[in-house]
Protein backbone atom coordinates (compact mmCIF):
# COMPACT_ATOMS: atom_id res chain seq x y z
CA UNK A 1 0.00 0.00 0.00
CA UNK A 2 1.66 3.63 -0.94
CA UNK A 3 2.64 5.15 2.60
CA UNK A 4 1.14 8.44 1.68
CA UNK A 5 -2.29 7.05 1.08
CA UNK A 6 -2.28 4.97 4.28
CA UNK A 7 -0.80 7.93 6.72
CA UNK A 8 -4.17 9.79 4.85
CA UNK A 9 -6.51 7.15 5.33
CA UNK A 10 -5.99 6.79 9.05
CA UNK A 11 -5.77 10.79 9.76
CA UNK A 12 -2.45 12.26 9.48
CA UNK A 13 -1.88 15.08 7.09
CA UNK A 14 1.20 14.79 4.51
CA UNK A 15 3.58 15.75 2.47
CA UNK A 16 5.47 14.13 -0.54
CA UNK A 17 9.59 14.69 -0.11
CA UNK A 18 10.75 12.74 -2.83
CA UNK A 19 13.72 15.75 -2.87
CA UNK A 20 16.90 15.87 -1.38
CA UNK A 21 16.53 18.45 1.00
CA UNK A 22 20.55 19.54 0.41
CA UNK A 23 21.09 18.99 -3.47
CA UNK A 24 17.28 18.54 -4.89
CA UNK A 25 17.86 15.81 -6.57
CA UNK A 26 15.62 12.66 -6.05
CA UNK A 27 16.11 9.92 -3.44
CA UNK A 28 16.75 6.33 -3.50
CA UNK A 29 13.76 4.54 -1.65
CA UNK A 30 15.48 2.48 1.05
CA UNK A 31 13.14 1.40 3.62
CA UNK A 32 9.44 1.37 3.28
CA UNK A 33 6.43 -0.14 5.19
CA UNK A 34 8.09 1.39 8.80
CA UNK A 35 5.56 1.40 11.88
CA UNK A 36 5.99 3.56 15.02
CA UNK A 37 6.68 0.86 17.49
CA UNK A 38 7.31 3.41 20.18
CA UNK A 39 3.97 5.13 20.45
CA UNK A 40 1.73 3.36 17.91
CA UNK A 41 1.12 6.46 15.71
CA UNK A 42 -0.72 5.23 12.71
CA UNK A 43 0.31 4.86 9.34
CA UNK A 44 3.49 3.18 7.22
CA UNK A 45 6.58 5.46 6.49
CA UNK A 46 9.44 5.29 4.19
CA UNK A 47 13.14 6.98 4.02
CA UNK A 48 14.58 8.33 1.43
CA UNK A 49 18.70 8.81 0.95
CA UNK A 50 21.07 10.76 -1.39
CA UNK A 51 23.84 9.02 -2.69
CA UNK A 52 25.63 12.74 -3.56
CA UNK A 53 24.49 13.82 -0.44
CA UNK A 54 24.70 11.14 2.39
CA UNK A 55 21.20 12.49 3.55
CA UNK A 56 18.01 10.19 4.50
CA UNK A 57 14.76 11.73 5.03
CA UNK A 58 11.29 10.36 5.72
CA UNK A 59 8.92 10.31 2.36
CA UNK A 60 6.05 11.29 3.00
CA UNK A 61 6.64 14.10 5.83
CA UNK A 62 4.02 15.26 8.08
CA UNK A 63 2.59 18.92 8.05
CA UNK A 64 3.96 21.17 10.66
CA UNK A 65 0.73 21.37 12.14
CA UNK A 66 0.47 18.07 12.65
CA UNK A 67 3.94 17.28 14.55
CA UNK A 68 2.69 18.06 18.06
CA UNK A 69 0.53 15.62 17.85
CA UNK A 70 3.32 12.77 16.92
CA UNK A 71 4.75 13.46 20.77
CA UNK A 72 1.48 10.97 22.73
CA UNK A 73 1.42 10.37 26.05
CA UNK A 74 4.09 7.91 27.06
CA UNK A 75 6.70 9.83 25.17
CA UNK A 76 9.89 9.68 27.47
CA UNK A 77 10.40 13.19 27.94
CA UNK A 78 6.53 13.69 29.44
CA UNK A 79 7.95 12.57 33.13
CA UNK A 80 10.70 13.16 35.05
CA UNK A 81 13.43 11.15 34.69
CA UNK A 82 14.76 8.70 37.58
CA UNK A 83 17.57 9.75 39.62
CA UNK A 84 21.14 9.23 38.66
CA UNK A 85 21.94 5.84 39.07
CA UNK A 86 24.16 4.97 42.38
CA UNK A 87 25.35 1.60 40.45
CA UNK A 88 26.92 0.19 36.89
CA UNK A 89 26.99 2.85 34.44
CA UNK A 90 25.70 5.87 36.85
CA UNK A 91 28.18 5.14 38.87
CA UNK A 92 31.31 4.60 36.21
CA UNK A 93 29.79 7.81 34.49
CA UNK A 94 29.89 10.06 37.60
CA UNK A 95 33.49 9.09 38.63
CA UNK A 96 35.16 9.87 35.67
CA UNK A 97 33.14 13.08 35.29
CA UNK A 98 34.08 14.36 38.84
CA UNK A 99 37.70 13.48 37.95
CA UNK A 100 37.88 14.48 34.54
CA UNK A 101 36.05 18.06 35.06
CA UNK A 102 38.39 21.03 35.97
CA UNK A 103 37.75 22.91 39.24
CA UNK A 104 36.98 26.12 37.80
CA UNK A 105 33.49 24.10 36.22
CA UNK A 106 31.56 24.98 39.14
CA UNK A 107 30.16 23.91 42.97
CA UNK A 108 29.14 20.87 41.68
CA UNK A 109 31.96 19.65 39.96
CA UNK A 110 33.58 17.89 42.93
CA UNK A 111 29.77 17.11 44.51
CA UNK A 112 29.05 15.13 41.81
CA UNK A 113 29.88 12.22 43.24
CA UNK A 114 29.77 11.39 46.77
CA UNK A 115 32.34 10.16 48.60
CA UNK A 116 35.54 11.34 49.06
CA UNK A 117 39.58 11.30 48.17
CA UNK A 118 38.91 7.46 47.17
CA UNK A 119 36.42 7.42 44.57
CA UNK A 120 38.04 10.62 43.05
CA UNK A 121 41.37 8.23 42.98
CA UNK A 122 39.41 5.46 41.26
CA UNK A 123 37.53 8.27 39.26
CA UNK A 124 40.96 9.11 37.61
CA UNK A 125 42.01 5.80 37.39
CA UNK A 126 38.76 4.92 35.32
CA UNK A 127 39.18 8.31 33.25
CA UNK A 128 42.68 6.66 31.79
CA UNK A 129 40.01 4.69 29.46
CA UNK A 130 39.48 6.87 26.42
CA UNK A 131 35.91 5.49 26.28
CA UNK A 132 35.29 5.86 29.38
CA UNK A 133 36.28 9.53 29.62
CA UNK A 134 34.48 9.96 26.49
CA UNK A 135 30.87 8.51 27.93
CA UNK A 136 31.47 10.63 30.54
CA UNK A 137 32.20 13.99 28.91
CA UNK A 138 29.31 13.15 26.54
CA UNK A 139 27.07 13.69 29.49
CA UNK A 140 28.02 17.28 29.71
CA UNK A 141 28.06 17.23 26.12
CA UNK A 142 31.50 17.69 25.44
CA UNK A 143 31.68 21.51 27.22
CA UNK A 144 33.94 20.07 30.26
CA UNK A 145 36.60 21.87 29.39
CA UNK A 146 34.68 25.56 28.75
CA UNK A 147 34.55 27.91 31.77
CA UNK A 148 30.77 27.76 33.06
CA UNK A 149 28.62 30.70 31.46
CA UNK A 150 25.13 30.84 29.72
CA UNK A 151 24.09 28.04 28.19
CA UNK A 152 21.04 27.17 26.06
CA UNK A 153 19.50 23.49 25.77
CA UNK A 154 17.16 23.57 22.32
CA UNK A 155 14.07 20.65 23.26
CA UNK A 156 15.96 20.55 26.65
CA UNK A 157 12.80 17.86 27.36
CA UNK A 158 12.31 17.07 30.83
CA UNK A 159 15.39 18.79 31.72
CA UNK A 160 17.35 16.40 33.11
CA UNK A 161 20.60 17.89 31.34
CA UNK A 162 19.63 21.52 32.28
CA UNK A 163 19.59 20.60 36.27
CA UNK A 164 23.26 18.92 35.71
CA UNK A 165 24.36 21.58 34.13
CA UNK A 166 23.03 24.05 36.63
CA UNK A 167 24.86 22.04 39.47
CA UNK A 168 27.92 22.34 38.15
CA UNK A 169 27.83 26.16 37.25
CA UNK A 170 26.45 26.99 34.34
CA UNK A 171 23.31 29.75 34.02
CA UNK A 172 20.64 27.47 31.87
CA UNK A 173 17.82 28.41 29.99
CA UNK A 174 15.87 26.14 27.63
CA UNK A 175 14.00 25.43 24.84
CA UNK A 176 10.87 23.41 24.47
CA UNK A 177 7.44 23.06 22.29
CA UNK A 178 5.79 20.33 23.72
CA UNK A 179 3.96 21.44 26.93
CA UNK A 180 4.24 18.48 28.69
CA UNK A 181 7.56 17.90 28.56
CA UNK A 182 8.07 21.80 29.34
CA UNK A 183 6.17 21.55 32.52
CA UNK A 184 8.07 18.75 33.79
CA UNK A 185 10.64 21.11 33.48
CA UNK A 186 9.72 23.52 35.01
CA UNK A 187 8.80 21.80 37.69
CA UNK A 188 12.81 21.50 38.44
CA UNK A 189 13.02 24.86 39.14
CA UNK A 190 14.73 25.71 35.12
CA UNK A 191 13.98 28.71 33.17
CA UNK A 192 12.25 27.14 30.34
CA UNK A 193 10.34 28.54 27.34
CA UNK A 194 7.49 27.19 25.05
CA UNK A 195 8.78 27.47 21.85
CA UNK A 196 11.36 26.23 18.90
CA UNK A 197 14.19 27.83 18.19
CA UNK A 198 13.27 29.12 15.29
CA UNK A 199 10.33 31.29 17.48
CA UNK A 200 12.13 31.88 20.37
CA UNK A 201 12.59 35.71 21.32
CA UNK A 202 15.73 35.59 23.11
CA UNK A 203 18.79 38.09 22.60
CA UNK A 204 21.25 37.57 19.82
CA UNK A 205 24.58 36.99 21.15
CA UNK A 206 23.73 36.17 24.48
CA UNK A 207 24.47 32.14 24.84
CA UNK A 208 28.26 30.74 25.39
CA UNK A 209 27.17 27.38 24.60
CA UNK A 210 24.04 26.00 22.73
CA UNK A 211 23.37 22.48 22.67
CA UNK A 212 20.89 20.42 20.80
CA UNK A 213 20.91 16.31 22.03
CA UNK A 214 18.45 14.22 19.35
CA UNK A 215 16.58 17.50 18.36
CA UNK A 216 17.94 17.94 14.93
CA UNK A 217 16.09 14.77 13.53
CA UNK A 218 12.84 16.23 14.94
CA UNK A 219 12.81 19.61 13.04
CA UNK A 220 11.61 20.16 9.86
CA UNK A 221 14.73 22.43 8.12
CA UNK A 222 18.00 21.69 10.16
CA UNK A 223 19.61 24.74 7.91
CA UNK A 224 17.36 27.33 9.51
CA UNK A 225 17.08 25.87 13.01
CA UNK A 226 21.33 25.60 13.08
CA UNK A 227 21.45 29.00 11.86
CA UNK A 228 19.09 30.44 14.37
CA UNK A 229 21.29 28.69 17.24
CA UNK A 230 23.82 30.35 15.69
CA UNK A 231 22.74 33.89 16.14
CA UNK A 232 22.31 33.21 19.44
CA UNK A 233 25.84 32.47 20.21
CA UNK A 234 28.48 34.83 21.26
CA UNK A 235 31.47 35.37 19.51
CA UNK A 236 33.43 32.03 19.43
CA UNK A 237 30.52 30.22 21.27
CA UNK A 238 29.98 26.91 20.71
CA UNK A 239 27.23 25.05 19.08
CA UNK A 240 27.25 20.52 20.11
CA UNK A 241 24.91 18.49 18.90
CA UNK A 242 24.37 14.74 18.87
CA UNK A 243 22.01 13.09 16.41
CA UNK A 244 21.35 9.56 15.31
CA UNK A 245 24.48 8.90 12.88
CA UNK A 246 22.65 7.12 9.49
CA UNK A 247 26.09 5.72 8.53
CA UNK A 248 26.46 4.17 11.82
CA UNK A 249 27.28 0.35 12.67
CA UNK A 250 23.71 -0.30 14.30
CA UNK A 251 22.01 1.11 10.75
CA UNK A 252 23.43 -1.52 8.70
CA UNK A 253 23.48 -4.31 11.50
CA UNK A 254 19.81 -3.93 12.33
CA UNK A 255 18.63 -2.79 8.66
CA UNK A 256 14.29 -1.56 8.85
CA UNK A 257 14.49 -2.43 12.90
CA UNK A 258 17.10 -0.29 13.58
CA UNK A 259 15.39 2.31 16.20
CA UNK A 260 16.79 5.41 15.09
CA UNK A 261 14.00 5.24 12.08
CA UNK A 262 12.07 6.50 15.02
CA UNK A 263 8.99 7.14 12.73
CA UNK A 264 7.51 9.54 11.83
CA UNK A 265 8.99 11.53 14.06
CA UNK A 266 12.38 11.60 12.79
CA UNK A 267 12.25 13.71 10.03
CA UNK A 268 16.19 13.49 8.93
CA UNK A 269 18.44 11.49 9.35
CA UNK A 270 22.11 12.48 9.26
CA UNK A 271 25.79 10.81 8.10
CA UNK A 272 29.06 13.02 9.41
CA UNK A 273 29.12 14.23 5.50
CA UNK A 274 25.65 15.75 5.19
CA UNK A 275 25.90 17.18 9.34
CA UNK A 276 28.57 18.87 8.31
CA UNK A 277 26.76 20.82 4.92
CA UNK A 278 24.00 21.79 6.59
CA UNK A 279 26.14 23.22 9.84
CA UNK A 280 28.21 25.38 7.14
CA UNK A 281 25.45 26.34 4.76
CA UNK A 282 24.26 27.67 7.99
CA UNK A 283 27.08 29.64 8.73
CA UNK A 284 29.11 28.02 11.19
CA UNK A 285 32.41 26.90 11.54
CA UNK A 286 32.21 23.06 12.39
CA UNK A 287 35.61 21.92 14.54
CA UNK A 288 35.01 18.78 15.35
CA UNK A 289 32.88 16.24 13.85
CA UNK A 290 32.85 12.54 15.40
CA UNK A 291 31.18 9.54 16.49
CA UNK A 292 31.13 8.20 20.35
CA UNK A 293 30.62 5.45 22.21
CA UNK A 294 28.32 6.60 24.57
CA UNK A 295 25.69 4.59 24.33
CA UNK A 296 27.59 1.54 24.66
CA UNK A 297 26.59 1.06 28.08
CA UNK A 298 23.11 0.32 27.27
CA UNK A 299 23.94 -1.69 24.51
CA UNK A 300 24.77 -4.15 26.88
CA UNK A 301 21.97 -5.50 28.45
CA UNK A 302 20.68 -5.55 25.12
CA UNK A 303 22.76 -7.82 23.52
CA UNK A 304 22.72 -10.26 26.27
CA UNK A 305 18.65 -10.67 25.66
CA UNK A 306 19.78 -11.06 21.75
CA UNK A 307 21.69 -13.86 22.96
CA UNK A 308 18.39 -14.83 25.22
CA UNK A 309 16.52 -14.61 22.10
CA UNK A 310 19.05 -16.76 19.36
CA UNK A 311 18.15 -19.85 21.68
CA UNK A 312 14.62 -19.92 20.09
CA UNK A 313 15.82 -18.82 16.71
CA UNK A 314 14.29 -17.25 14.51
CA UNK A 315 12.81 -14.39 17.10
CA UNK A 316 9.07 -13.41 16.53
CA UNK A 317 9.66 -9.28 14.61
CA UNK A 318 8.03 -7.69 18.28
CA UNK A 319 10.90 -9.36 20.51
CA UNK A 320 13.65 -8.44 17.89
CA UNK A 321 12.48 -5.00 17.68
CA UNK A 322 11.69 -4.64 21.65
CA UNK A 323 15.19 -6.64 22.18
CA UNK A 324 17.32 -3.24 20.95
CA UNK A 325 14.68 -0.67 21.93
CA UNK A 326 16.35 2.29 23.21
CA UNK A 327 19.96 1.10 22.38
CA UNK A 328 22.36 3.16 19.60
CA UNK A 329 25.52 0.86 19.18
CA UNK A 330 27.48 3.80 18.85
CA UNK A 331 25.64 5.47 16.33
CA UNK A 332 25.50 9.09 17.92
CA UNK A 333 27.56 11.94 15.74
CA UNK A 334 28.37 15.55 17.58
CA UNK A 335 30.17 17.99 15.90
CA UNK A 336 31.49 20.92 17.39
CA UNK A 337 30.24 24.21 15.64
CA UNK A 338 31.90 27.27 16.63
CA UNK A 339 30.34 31.00 15.61
CA UNK A 340 32.99 32.85 13.90
CA UNK A 341 34.36 35.93 15.57
CA UNK A 342 32.93 38.72 13.08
Amino acid sequence: MNPSALARDQGISVLPAAACYLCGSRGRRTHAGLRDVWLGVPGEWSFRHCRRCRLAWLDPRPERGELPSLYRDGYYTHAPSPEPQRRGAGTVRRLVRTATLPPESGRGARADVEGGAVERLLGRALARSRALKDVANGSVMWIHDVEPGKLLDVGCGDGSFLALMRDLGWDVWGLEPDPLAARVALQRGLRVIRATIEEAQLPGESFGAVTMSHVIEHVPDPIEALRASGRLLRRDGLLVIVTPNAASIGRYWFGHRWNGWEVPRHLFLFTPRSLRACATRAGLEVTDLRTTARSAFRMLPNVRAHVRLLSRWPPTSWAWSGCFSGSTWLEPAHPVARQPAR
